[in-house]
């Protein structure tokens, strides 16, 4: 009768080699991590030295960096920035969140309010104050190469106030609203913008508006480095630095769609052309209102060359009116019927 060999043993080598294994693909990430906190530490120095030297200011305050293994966590409350012009910006608080496993992509959340009081650009750009709040606001932001690919904000009832010198400050209020940019598919040098806005009040006495913006901006893909090649006027320049791809605005059952090609000359100033279409256009200034300055007189003069002149068309199946607006150094006409001014950019 044969022998029955007796079971071998395992070995005890195939463990060692797996705990090793394990034991040093720990060790490697740890030192990653560890050398990655410490070159955000570093960039955040860095950052404020940088702008101290050029008379500005950076301060990450209540600083904190933190989330191993896998991510990397940044605190600051507040944050604060500003630069030699006298430009400042303050806000509340800030989180963001990098992948450790994918450090190009980046996610914030930010805390309400938001301070901008601007400097002066180039010695003749004037921008508004910015006072901004909201209940939620969460960003996404990937990276290509070196410069912003993508980048995707949401935000629960923002609130905002722009005040501009001795000007009325212009206030706005919405339930919700969202920003895409994107860098552009069909030219190296373009980014295209989608803003959404929901149920906007500028008012108490004015119904709220929807509202829907696509833009395609042919030159502005440096800005997205952080390196813009030209002045930030000449990037918008005319003719065609602002295509307006998609525009639409809802209240109630008035309705303008439509779309253009506009632009800034050397002096600040609107050139272009808009073709537009509108669903119940008897209410047509009061949709408009909030989105003009205090006391334009576009609206109701674009309500009634709509009501004399346009030709009709559709919207989704319903009958509206179809103009033509076009902009010569910021006046709006309709043929030769003048609307009214819009204020220089600059």
């Amino acid at each position: 009768m044969p022998e029955k060999s007796l079971p071998r043993k395992p070995s005890r080598r195939g463990y060692i080699v797996l705990g090793l294994l394990v034991a040093v693909v720990i060790g490697a990430w740890t030192t990653y991590w560890a050398v990655a906190r410490g070159a955000i530490v570093d960039v955040l120095a860095n950052s404020r030295k940088t702008a101290s030297a050029s008379g500005g200011e950076f301060a990450c305050s209540n600083q904190s960096v933190g989330g191993f293994p896998f991510r990397f966590e940044l605190t600051c409350a507040p944050l604060q920035a500003g630069d030699a012009a006298g430009a400042r910006l303050t806000l509340a608080g800030l989180r963001a969140v990098v992948l450790a496993y994918n450090p190009r992509h980046l996610i914030f959340e930010a805390d309400a309010p938001l301070e901008v009081s601007p400097g002066r650009a180039g010695g003749s750009l004037s921008m508004p104050a910015l006072s901004a709040g909201w209940e939620t606001a969460r960003a996404s932001v990937r990276l290509q190469e070196d410069a912003l690919g993508r980048a995707d904000a949401i935000f629960e009832a923002p609130k905002l106030v722009l005040t501009a010198g001795s000007a009325a400050p212009f206030s706005m209020v919405s339930q919700s609203g969202e920003i895409h940019i994107r860098r552009a598919s069909d030219t190296a040098s373009g980014v295209d913008v989608a803003l959404s806005l929901s149920q906007i009040r500028a008012g108490s006495e004015i119904a709220p508006l929807d509202a829907k913006l696509v833009l395609h901006l042919p030159y502005a893909a440096s800005l997205l480095a952080g390196r813009p090649s030209e002045p930030l006027a000449a990037l918008l320049r005319a003719p065609g630095g602002i295509g307006i791809t998609d525009l639409r605005l809802k209240s109630g059952e008035t309705t303008l769609a439509g779309g253009g090609s506009l632009g800034l000359d050397d002096d600040g100033l609107l050139n272009g052309t808009l073709e537009l279409k509108v669903a119940g256009v008897d209410k047509l200034s009061e949709v408009l209102r909030p989105v003009f300055p205090p006391g334009s007189n576009i609206p109701q003069s674009l309500q009634g060359a709509l009501q004399g002149f346009g030709a009709k068309s559709e919207i989704d199946g319903e009958e509206t009116a179809e103009v033509t607006v076009t902009f010569d150094r910021s006046t709006a006409r309709v043929g030769l019927i003048p609307l009214g001014k819009v204020p220089p950019a600059f």
